[in-house]
């Protein structure tokens, strides 16, 4: 199966102008899960056309309005394709679905639910016996999340253009930026966010371009073994990529200390959710596992930002060659970067345990790693070792944590002035 993320398309499409107009199913409750329906909709006719798909599927009973909205939406968008509805075209009873299951010695609990539980994005509706009429109230344990406070609250809602921007006099502390490359400056372009606002975007659209003119913000690029200082002071950050992190932490020693003879040569394979969300022939479980690929080949996107920063730090500029692939495993990153250098060995253990002696996150390994030692933790794990006269660092990390979120949640702490291990001090698998 296919899991498709448009959870901002429903933001913006949707629930935005239903928080505008204070839209209200019969002037009492929002349209919660209904409103799902047409991003759904929307959303399956996309991919379907992508795929050149002759039939679209829905399990509509018949019974409900949710076939109304998917009939509609799918014969306007798509009326070349075939819609198929095999439990209402055959007119299956749930008696026939649970004697069918029953029969292939699927054994559950059949008794029918009380009360029908539908949650959504924007509210979760609950029906049953009293919901036919307005007289009854439902009881407590209909109710999927239970009552915590019965006493009355005042809140009081802040907005701009629409949309909130504070509650209870507060603003919002801090805005983090997770959707795709190129959206953040647009969001910002868009939206008014209040100066004192900080924010931690975890695109690649401030990381070499760290001023954006249109909000005169100024982007520092959130490395904390490298910015500390500059983070702790700064209001906008620019989350670094999650290769870029791998690598760079490997090789910043070597280049702030000008030991690096010529050109830098790194390999790194990353698992399956450094694609991102939009689906692809590269990205199904079927083709991953028990894959191996490379992609990109010397023009990572990542490249112009690991030159970018790491060069920063040294006089000399080498030439890095970077080969990327996809691994045929879930997360991680895992990347042998070499060059030629007349250090010793143990000169250059020294150099990179003084370099991060006082980082909460980065550790030289006297063993060999591998990524295990890393998934589920926002560590990066250097080993060292020389053969010959070429030098071989191996740096590992999880790319959804060290890589991505994690980082920013570091990058956070110390905005704040907080514990940089607070809520990310965490262990790998592998413990």
């Amino acid at each position: 199966y296919v899991s498709i993320n448009s959870i901002n398309n429903f933001y913006e499409k949707i629930i935005k102008f239903m928080v505008f107009g204070n839209v209200l199913r019969n002037n009492v409750y929002p349209l919660s899960v209904s409103s799902e329906r047409i991003i759904q909709a929307i959303e399956i006719v996309k991919y379907a056309k992508k795929n050149n798909c002759d039939f679209i599927a829905h399990g509509s009973t018949g019974a409900g309005n949710d076939q109304v909205r998917f009939d509609m939406i799918f014969q306007i968008l798509a009326p070349e394709i075939k819609i198929l509805t095999p439990i209402r075209d055959n007119s299956i009873s749930r008696e026939d679905e649970l004697n069918y299951l029953k029969e292939n010695k699927i054994n559950l609990n059949w008794n029918k639910a009380k009360y029908s539980i539908n949650k959504g994005l924007w509210g979760t509706s609950i029906g049953g016996d009293e919901t036919l009429t307005s007289y009854k109230k439902l009881p407590e344990e209909a109710y999927p999340t239970k009552l915590k406070n019965k006493k009355s609250k005042k809140l009081t809602i802040e907005f701009k253009n629409g949309e909130i921007d504070g509650l209870n006099g507060k603003k919002i502390d801090v805005l983090f930026l997770c959707s795709g490359h190129n959206k953040s400056k647009l969001f910002l372009e868009e939206n008014h966010i209040d100066k004192t606002t900080r924010i931690i975007d975890l695109s690649q659209d401030f990381r070499n371009d760290n001023f954006f003119i249109k909000t005169k913000r100024k982007f520092i690029y959130g490395l904390p073994e490298m910015n500390k200082s500059l983070i702790r002071k700064a209001y906008n950050i620019a989350n670094p990529g999650c290769f870029a992190t791998a690598i760079i932490l490997g090789l910043l020693p070597s280049v702030k200390n000008n030991i690096i003879d010529d050109d830098i040569y790194s390999n790194a394979i990353t698992g399956s959710t450094g694609a991102g969300i939009i689906p692809s022939d590269s990205t199904h479980y079927s083709w991953r596992n028990n894959n191996i690929s490379w992609y990109k080949p010397f023009e990572h996107q990542h490249l112009e930002e690991i030159n970018n920063t790491l060069f920063k730090q040294s006089k000399r500029k080498n030439n890095i060659n970077l080969l990327t692939y996809r691994g045929p495993f879930t997360r991680g990153i895992y990347c042998n970067s070499y060059f030629r250098s007349n250090k010793s060995i143990n000169e250059i253990i020294d150099l990179y345990k003084i370099f991060y002696k006082k980082t909460a996150f980065v550790k030289i390994s006297k063993s060999e790693i591998d990524i295990k030692n890393v998934v589920n933790s926002n560590k990066c794990l250097i080993h060292l070792k020389k053969i010959n006269d070429k030098i071989l660092i191996t740096s590992v990390i999880d790319n959804l944590i060290k890589g991505a979120s994690g980082q920013a949640i570091q990058n956070m702490n110390l905005m704040f002035g907080i514990d940089e291990k607070s809520g990310i001090n965490l262990k790998s698998i592998i413990y």
